[in-house]
């Protein structure tokens, strides 16, 4: 679960190490399965049997506490490969958590420093989440 604490603190944890309490304080939080990478670093998601490859998107912390929103670009990840790349990959993941992937899985950024658009596989309508178009 990706959670921010009402004192503002960001955390990441797996759900069966740290279960969520109904008193948390907590200002948002997020959940997901499974998670690919538990805090500190350590494999999570170990399934030899797992064959089934699709676009994977993830929110992970890495090990300076940024927030990290991936995307894969293509089909080409079972979950294992993907929570074994976060690991072996040059972005010191500290914890990450899959989100719900698939082929309507897009990303859109536009700020004034930085500009990135990777669309989603199929036909997503325009407007459903509210959001602006990116021209």
């Amino acid at each position: 679960m990706f959670a921010i604490d009402v004192a503002g603190v960001l955390s990441l944890r797996h759900l069966a190490d740290q279960p969520y309490r109904p008193d948390e304080p907590l200002l948002e939080a997020l959940q997901g399965w499974p998670m690919l990478v538990k805090p500190g670093s350590v494999l999570a998601y170990i399934n030899p049997a797992d064959s089934e490859r699709a676009r994977r998107s993830v929110i992970a912390l890495d090990q300076a506490g940024r927030v990290l929103l991936i995307i894969a670009p293509t089909s080409d990840f079972t979950l294992q490969g993907l929570a074994q790349w976060l690991l072996m990959s040059d972005l010191a993941i500290s914890s990450a958590l899959n989100l719900d992937g698939g082929s309507s899985s897009g990303f859109c950024l536009n700020t004034p420093a930085y500009r990135e658009r990777i669309d989603a596989f199929c036909a997503v309508a325009a407007g459903a989440a509210g959001g602006a178009a990116l021209s």
